[in-house]
This record gives C-alpha cells, structure tokens and sequence, in this order.
C-alpha cells in the first residue's frame, strides 16, 4: 500500500462538529498506542525515519501539517494536513518527515503497536537497504 489521505467521519450540528475515527471506517489496522505532538514551534521538521513494519494514521486537531513520504516503491508524495475531519495512513517501510506549518499545531499518530526503539530505520541509507 501506498501512503494515502483518509476522510474522517464528521457530523455537523449548530453544537460543534463531532468526528469519529475509528477501525472500520478510517484505521486500516487495530490501534495499540496513540501519542499526539503540540507546543511545537513553527517550520519545525519532525520524523525523519520509516518503520520496519508498523503502520500510522496520522491527523490534525488544529493548524496545519505538510507531510513528505518516501515509500518502499520509491514514490515520494507531499500531503497536506489542515483540518481534523482527514487523516494520512502511512504504511510499513515508509520513510516520512512533518513540517509544522502554523503556529499552535496540533496532531495526532495512531500507531499498529507499542514502542519498540528496534521498529525503527533512522538512517537514509538503512532504508534504501531495507525495501531493496
């Protein structure tokens, strides 16, 4: 799979909107750990690395994010995170990078399972190695 934009189920009313994310509509794996990044200053670059066979779902509460993915197919792809009803799936051995693009963004990983430092492939060169 390739990594791709996700719509968030909203439900509209004159009290606020309500979005639900969830396994059968959105996450295309079972969610084990969910972590959220915030008081990060603007045009901050986060990431940098791929996953040996995690998965990610990737959304905005608030501000904007621009994400670059670098995928075990060799397809780099820029997408834009600006509003909490759409999410980015990021598959295994992708590499990926956020830029904080707003002040006061706020965002959100879902993630296929809990830490593991061993999960990761922090290094380019390790990742060219990996998905040839």
């Amino acid at each position: 799979m390739e990594p791709e934009i996700i719509k968030i189920s909203t439900f509209k009313s004159s009290q606020g909107n309500l979005s639900i994310i969830d396994k059968k509509n959105n996450i295309p794996f079972e969610v084990k750990r969910i972590f959220y990044i915030y008081n990060i200053p603007q045009n901050t670059q986060r990431g940098g690395h791929a996953h040996k066979s995690l998965e990610q779902f990737i959304w905005v509460i608030n501000g904007q994010l621009e994400i670059i993915t670098f995928s075990k197919n060799d397809v780099k792809k820029k997408f834009v995170l600006d509003s909490p009803n759409i999410g980015l799936y990021i598959p295994e051995l992708t590499w990926s990078y956020q830029l904080t693009k707003s002040f006061n963004t706020i965002y959100c990983v879902a993630a296929s399972d809990y830490y593991d430092e061993n999960e990761y492939i922090r290094d380019w060169e390790d990742f060219i190695k990996e998905v040839n």
